[in-house]
């Protein structure tokens, strides 16, 4: 699991349930003017 120290420019982490972008990865959907963000979840467990 990503935490905020380890952010990155395509990066989010999980912080107090919710999903945080990292600053660089803010900054970026920031600069684009119709940027969309799509947020896909599962229940199942992930393979790593």
């Amino acid at each position: 699991m990503v935490a905020e120290a380890d952010c990155g420019p395509a990066r989010f982490y999980v912080a107090a349930g919710q999903v945080v972008l990292c600053p660089e990865a803010c900054g970026a959907l920031r600069a684009e003017g119709n940027a969309a963000v799509d947020v896909l979840f599962t229940c199942a467990p992930l393979i790593q």
